[in-house]
């Protein structure tokens, strides 16, 4: 499970934005059981942490102890995982805007 973007931070950089997984080997999407290729602002059963935060369950299996609107399928193997970024502006624009952090949460 990874924690990451929280909303403030997506905020700062964009007006909105999308997570995406591709197979690290083809850079293609990567086909699941939900048909879920992306989790965004937009997602339907998207949950935010008390504290605004957004925790986003990146992993092959579905979460049992998650919403499952937080979940974005991986595959296996080795992933890219893509932030899009709509509507930059401030510091999306001109290059000091950082990512927000992702964390790797052990079960």
């Amino acid at each position: 499970m990874c924690r990451c973007l929280s909303s403030a931070a997506i905020a700062q950089g964009a007006e909105a934005g999308r997570e995406q997984v591709r197979a690290a080997s083809s850079q293609l999407l990567v086909a699941n059981p939900i048909q879920r290729y992306a989790l965004g602002d937009r997602t339907p059963g998207l949950q935010y942490d008390a504290d605004g935060s957004l925790t986003l369950i990146l992993q092959a299996d579905a979460p049992k102890a998650a919403p499952q609107g937080n979940w974005l399928p991986t595959p296996e193997g080795p992933f890219n995982l893509l932030l899009r970024l709509y509507l930059p502006k401030g510091g999306a624009l001109d290059g000091s805007y950082r990512l927000p952090t992702i964390a790797r949460i052990e079960p």
